[in-house]
């Protein structure tokens, strides 16, 4: 539907859509939005920081089945947030955000066991 509406329409067309599936009740369809959320992210180019909320807030999520969905495109992700910024995030804070959560995919499996 991004594709269709365009990033400059996001916000006034896609985006209260946007949210209530990132926070829908069943973690399902929280999931089915995190993994194409680097999709949308990149879709979206220099409007893409009207997602960022959505990324914390799925990155927050208690089940790890929507974590699961998000962290391995997380660079993806990270570079769009970049490139749509610009000078927002510099490449160093990147740098150290994709290391933490390569530690955290690493650790995923580890979760998965308790």
């Amino acid at each position: 539907m991004v594709l269709f509406a365009g990033p400059k329409n996001f916000k006034v067309e896609l985006y209260n859509c946007f949210v209530s599936l990132c926070e829908d009740p069943h973690y399902i369809v929280r999931r089915t939005i995190a993994c194409g959320f680097h999709e949308v992210a990149k879709l979206l180019g220099s409007h893409v920081q009207l997602i960022q909320q959505e990324l914390v807030t799925l990155l927050n999520d208690n089940y790890i089945q929507v974590l699961e969905g998000i962290v391995p495109h997380l660079p993806e992700t990270l570079e769009s947030l970049v490139k749509g910024v610009g000078g927002g995030l510099s490449e160093a804070r990147v740098s150290n955000t994709i290391d933490l959560h390569m530690y955290f995919i690493i650790q995923l499996p580890l979760l998965k066991d308790r």
